[in-house]
């Protein structure tokens, strides 16, 4: 399966291949080409940040992430379009970093890491995913060498996709990359954050939207509604 190398979020659509059909559907799902791959790169912010007041933030896909000014599932209607990312927005600049999946469709994530003094861990929130591979390089990577890598067979030596481990946050350690599975069968805004403290509020943490806005449970008529409000950079805690 190719990965189109000129988009952040990279779509390919396949036929599934239901040969293993007889097996547990859990196992099912992952021998199915994945029809959803996402293919995204993370530099961390710099170590010393505290020490010398670096106004160099962490990114992913070259999008500093921030929180929107009111919450995307109650009050989306009411968020600035130009405050999400897109194709427009500056390298490095801040917006709502939000990545739109189909619902039910098979997702695999590959992560990697650009470089950094530590490791980083990852939590997804509404989801567990499969860690079907894992490598790590001892260079940074440019995107379009990891999916030519990817497309040619030659990320990773192998896919575990019999007995993978199940979990919800994954460690990527520096230079890393890992290949995550799960089933985009739960509608919603979720978000996949950096869970090192310093960067809770800016940087590295992205969201997915699976599914449209008809898929999502809506809100009661009554439901308390939020001011515009964006959070301090860093939670004091």
């Amino acid at each position: 399966m190719e990965v189109d190398k000129n988009m952040a979020v990279s779509v390919v659509m396949q036929k599934p291949n239901y040969m293993l059909m007889s097996l547990q559907r859990i196992v099912v799902l992952l021998v199915i080409l994945a029809s959803v791959v996402v293919v995204v790169y993370y530099t961390p912010m710099p170590e010393e940040y505290f020490e010398n007041c670096d106004q160099s933030w962490g990114h992913t896909d070259g999008h500093r992430f921030t929180y929107p000014a009111s919450p995307l599932l109650t009050q989306g209607a009411g968020i600035p379009p130009e405050s999400i990312c897109s194709s427009n927005t500056g390298q490095g600049e801040e917006c709502v970093h939000v990545k739109n999946i189909r619902l039910d469709s098979t997702v695999e994530i590959i992560m990697f890491d650009q470089g950094g003094e530590s490791d980083h861990i990852f939590h997804l929130h509404g989801y567990s995913f499969y860690v079907v591979a894992i490598q790590k390089f001892n260079k940074t990577l440019e995107k379009d060498m990891v999916i030519k890598m990817n497309n040619d067979g030659t990320l990773f030596p192998s896919r575990n996709i019999i007995r993978p481990v199940l979990k919800d946050t994954i460690v990527i350690p520096k230079f890393g990359i890992v290949s995550l599975r799960f089933q985009a069968d739960n509608p919603g805004y979720w978000l996949m954050r950096d869970e090192r403290s310093a960067h809770w509020t800016r940087g590295l943490d992205f969201v997915f939207k699976v599914g449209t806005e008809k898929d999502f449970v809506q809100a009661p008529s009554d439901f308390p509604k939020c001011g515009s409000y964006v959070g301090p950079e860093y939670f004091l805690i």
